[in-house]
């Protein structure tokens, strides 16, 4: 399974992190993991996006 990162600035997600990280939109270094429960790994960044955009109960923010 795929680990995911948010960005805590700028809230891009991202499967890759380097180290150290670093967002690559908006510079900073600060990521929190996002639990992904999924039979398919092979998620795109947008699709969670949208899907957590889309959740309900869920704060966009």
């Amino acid at each position: 399974m795929l680990r995911y990162y948010e960005c805590v600035s700028c809230g891009i997600v991202t499967a890759d992190i380097e180290s150290p990280p670093v967002c690559s939109q908006c510079g900073t270094a600060q990521f929190e993991p996002i639990s992904v429960v999924s039979e398919n790994a092979s998620y795109f960044a947008s699709d969670l996006q949208r899907a957590r955009e889309s959740a309900p109960g869920i704060d966009p923010d």
